[in-house]
């Protein structure tokens, strides 16, 4: 009998260890802990900026002279804008909840179209299924991308991220006496949230925003990297069937 209340003892403790394991916070290395304040600390001073961003704003910035002529002018708002499509696709978050995506960035230039003055990176999703028509956008807009000839780092802290929704009732979709008009497709989405990088109280988010533009602005001057390549090419057509003699 007191074998088995000495079996059964153990076995309890043992339980209780392993469960007491399972359930005890790891003690993190001070050295980490130190070494993640000091990065917080230093990426607060310098307003999240980052050395490769201000090199793809320089790159952009070099390239745009280059591809002044499909540059769209805006004369009702007295802007430049260049606009090209970085993303598409599908994607699915449930059965009953999938979106069709598409993301284009925008590249706002000078009168003269040689200095990048904004980027606006905008993500539009539709969810075509169920009961209710609904329709996303999300606009990441960094209004001063800008870059210092010297060692200086610019501040990205003023990216912000807009969030608007536009949903139409199947009622409203059957609705043909009142059909929607360019105008009303244009002012269709409505303000429904915003964020500030420098206003966000999580310090993993602000790093995950910052990288998240970064890896958008990479694939947006490979882009114009290669309608350059494509613009010369072109040019050295047209001048060779001009010299085309004989």
């Amino acid at each position: 009998m007191k074998r088995r209340i000495i079996s059964t003892t153990i076995i309890l403790v043992s339980f209780m260890g392993i469960a007491g394991s399972l359930f005890v916070k790891p003690v993190e290395d001070p050295q980490i802990i130190a070494q993640r304040e000091k990065m917080q600390q230093k990426a607060e001073e310098t307003g999240y900026g980052d050395i490769e961003i201000d090199n793809l704003h320089r790159r952009v910035a070099d390239l745009l002279p280059k591809l002044g002529e499909i540059v769209t002018q805006n004369k009702d708002k007295n802007e430049n804008v260049l606009i090209l499509p970085i993303a598409y696709g599908e994607s699915v978050k449930s059965i009953s909840e999938r979106y069709l995506y598409d993301g284009y960035m925008y590249l706002y230039t000078d009168s003269e179209k040689k200095k990048l003055e904004k980027v606006v990176i905008r993500f539009t999703r539709m969810m075509p299924l169920g009961f209710e028509f609904k329709e996303e956008r999300r606009d990441m807009i960094n209004p001063t991308p800008v870059f210092h000839e010297d060692s200086k780092i610019d501040s990205n802290d003023d990216i912000s991220i807009i969030y608007y929704e536009f949903t139409l009732t199947d009622e409203q979709l059957a609705d043909k006496e009142s059909p929607r008009t360019q105008s009303d497709d244009e002012n269709r989405f409505k303000e429904r949230d915003k964020i500030l990088l420098k206003e966000l109280p999580f310090f993993d988010k602000k790093i995950a925003l910052v990288e998240t533009y970064k890896t958008w602005l990479r694939r947006a001057t490979t882009k114009l990297e290669r309608k350059v390549v494509d613009l010369e090419m072109k040019e050295r057509v047209r001048v060779q069937h001009i010299m085309d003699l004989q």
